[in-house]
Order: C-alpha cells, then sequence, then structure tokens
C-alpha cells in the first residue's frame, strides 16, 4: 500500500541509495492526485542519494510540472539529460544521449523507445529510428512499440514487405494480452497499418485504417497521440498532393494548445518538420501563404 511506501520512505531507517526509487514512486503518486507540496518533499528525498532512474523521473516531473528542482541530480545520468534536451527542444541531442543511455543499460526499452520517437522528430531520420528501435528489440523482441517504431522507420525508407512483417509480428503479440493492453497498442498499429497501406497505393484502405485510429485515439480519451497520429496522415497527404494539407497542419497546430509543454513542443516540432520536409521537396500544392503572397 502506498502509504506504508511513504512511511518507510519518512522513517529513516533506510539508507537514501535504498529508498531513493521508493521515493520516486511514492512522490509520483502523490503528484498524480495533485499534492504538489508532498511531491516535492518526496522528490528531494530521492535525490539524497539518486541513481539514473530517480534523476530521470525527477526530471520528468520538472518537465510536466516547472516545480521540482532536480539540482542534486546525477550529471552522469543519460536518462535525464535525454529529458533535458527534450525540455530545451535539442533534438538531435536527445537521439544522441539516448544512444549513449541504451549503451549503458542494453536490456532497457525506454531508451530505444524514446531515440526512435526523437530521431523522426528531430530531422525525420528514418534509417537512425529503423536502427535504434532494432537495437531494443534484440533485449526486448516481444515490445509492441518498438515493433512499431521500426514498422514506422521502415515503411518510410520504402521497405513495405519488412515493415509488414514486424506489425504483424506487433499485432499477433497484442492479441495474447488482455483487453486494457490491446486498447493502448491498437490505435498506434492501426494507424502503422494505415501508413503502410497508403505507401503501398492502397490510398482508401489506408485513409480509413487513420480514421479509425484516430477515433479510437479520441474515445480513449488520447488527444496528443491522436494529433500525433493525424500528423502522419497529413504527411502521407502531402505527399499525394492533397491541397488541404497545409490547412490541417495549422488545425493540429491550435488543436495542441492547453497540452504539457512538452507534450506541446512535440506536436510543433513534427508539424514543423512535416511542412519542412515539404518545402524542401516542393511538393505539389504545398506553400507558405506568405510564399503564395510574394507572387501576388
Amino acid at each position: 500500500n502506498m502509504r506504508r511506501a511513504i512511511r518507510m520512505v519518512e522513517s529513516n531507517s533506510y539508507g537514501p541509495k535504498n529508498i531513493t526509487e521508493l521515493a520516486d514512486a511514492t512522490a509520483t503518486f502523490e503528484l498524480s492526485g495533485g499534492d504538489i507540496k508532498s511531491a516535492k518533499h518526496l522528490y528531494r528525498r530521492s535525490l539524497i542519494s539518486p541513481n539514473d532512474n530517480s534523476v530521470a523521473q525527477v526530471e520528468w516531473a520538472r518537465q510536466l510540472y516547472n516545480s521540482i528542482d532536480p539540482a542534486k541530480a546525477l550529471d552522469s545520468s543519460f536518462e535525464a539529460m535525454a529529458w533535458r534536451a527534450r525540455a530545451s527542444k535539442d533534438w538531435s541531442g536527445v537521439v544522441r544521449f539516448c544512444h549513449e543511455w541504451l549503451n549503458r543499460e542494453p536490456y532497457s526499452e525506454r531508451p530505444a523507445l524514446l531515440g526512435g520517437y526523437y530521431a523522426d522528430i528531430a530531422s525525420h531520420d528514418s534509417k537512425e529510428m529503423v536502427a535504434i528501435s532494432m537495437q531494443g528489440l534484440m533485449a526486448n523482441p516481444k515490445s509492441l512499440a518498438l515493433l512499431n517504431n521500426t514498422a514506422v522507420g521502415l515503411a518510410y525508407l520504402g521497405q513495405l514487405s519488412m515493415a509488414m512483417t514486424h506489425i504483424e509480428k506487433a499485432i499477433r503479440l497484442m492479441r495474447t494480452q488482455d483487453k486494457k493492453e490491446v486498447a493502448i497498442h491498437a490505435p498506434f498499429l492501426r494507424a502503422t497499418l494505415g501508413l503502410i497501406a497508403l505507401r503501398s497505393g492502397c490510398a482508401e484502405i489506408g485513409e480509413r485504417l487513420y480514421i479509425r485510429s484516430f477515433e479510437e485515439f479520441i474515445d480513449n480519451k488520447e488527444r496528443a497521440a491522436g494529433l500525433m497520429a493525424g500528423l502522419y496522415w497529413i504527411r502521407e497527404d502531402i505527399r499525394l498532393g492533397r491541397k488541404e494539407s497545409e490547412r490541417l497542419l495549422d488545425v493540429v497546430r491550435k488543436s495542441a494548445k492547453g497540452l504539457p509543454l512538452p507534450i506541446y513542443n512535440d506536436i510543433i516540432a513534427q508539424a514543423d518538420g512535416i511542412e519542412k520536409e515539404a518545402l524542401q521537396k516542393q511538393l505539389p500544392h504545398f506553400f507558405r501563404r506568405t510564399d503564395l503572397e510574394k507572387t501576388e
């Protein structure tokens, strides 16, 4: 029970190193319940003798709530460095530190997930996204999220058969899990199937899959994930020359307002990256309004 755990942290019967992660867990529990004052106190207890996990947890809390000062955190924590890079919108730094973190913790799923995700946000670097995701899969071959990220990267590289192999494996694994896990993962896998369909030339099927995925995210009250799925769909619309793509990017940017700042920054960075990619490739029907104004 969580109250008993808090009493253990406060009892001074255990050394700081022994209770650092317990203090983190109880602090996060208090934070989720709205008790900021108690959470801050417990997070500070976790930093008396912190490890990489406790530093990263405090950094996460600081980003979301801007109320925790991790001044005593370990500077050598690559996980914390990755989160700090995210907070400062240093996307390439996130990927770099995730590589270091994964090398230090090769059996951890998290650095591969985070690194792959930000490789795409940072520069739409699909090769990097696939490389770090597959490195993570070596130790976590049943990770649905890593299988999905790998499939996304492979689809962008045009390796559609391999992408389908990874997403089919993820779907088979998902079907062995309980309903709660299925509800979490199904919209992501469905969106990736939509991407593969669109890249395979099956536009109608791809659009139906994306629409269903978006609806599932909304039903699950996952607004941020729904907006990100919408951006991936818009990216494909731009590639196909759809005229409404620029307006839809603006809709997503406006819809992201009010989300926690780190998540908002992710969505804006992805939207800006999609726009930059389209302009660099001079894709049809996609121009900044200011560019059109210059020709008038």
